[in-house]
């Protein structure tokens, strides 16, 4: 685990922890599971945030992780070249995950700044035992019908938090 907020999003206002669940082809342009993997903050902060919160967040995670790797790559991207948009969903929790939606699109600092635009599954849940709320991001641009999908679903369902 890494320490939350990320170095490159210190705006953001939640404290704790950030793991991260790569697919094999994460970084592969030519792989089915392309720009795939999955990510979740252990924060300290229990309320659950709107969507609007998360989007603002996510944005925010989003433009520092993709202008850190572009500096580093020396490739020009601009931070508002990078969009989320969220949508609140009117489903029922899922084992206590409260589930939202949306999209991301940003250009790939990891390769060669093509965009990408990717679809993202977000979950929150509260853990009164462990006094922290785990918020859950599930990314991919593959299809909904996709098996990748059922593989970051089993990162949301096989979610255990440490004592």
């Amino acid at each position: 685990p890494f320490v939350f907020p990320c170095e490159f999003a210190p705006a953001i206002a939640h404290r704790g922890t950030e793991e991260l669940h790569f697919a094999p082809g994460m970084l592969k342009p030519e792989a089915s599971d392309y720009w795939s993997y999955a990510f979740v903050w252990w924060v300290k902060e229990r309320e659950t945030q709107s969507f609007e919160s998360l989007q603002g967040e996510l944005t925010a995670y989003f433009q520092g992780l993709i202008t850190s790797v572009a500096k580093e790559k020396k490739l020009q991207i601009a931070a508002d070249s990078i969009q989320v948009i969220l949508h609140p969903l009117r489903m029922k929790a899922v084992d206590g995950w409260q589930p939202m939606n949306g999209e991301a699109t940003l250009p790939d600092a990891f390769n060669d700044g093509r965009t990408v635009q990717l679809s993202l599954w977000l979950y929150q849940k509260d853990f009164p035992a462990q006094r922290r709320r785990a918020v859950m991001v599930l990314v991919s641009p593959a299809a909904a019908d996709a098996s990748i999908w059922a593989e970051l679903q089993k990162c949301r369902d096989g979610f255990r938090p440490a004592p």
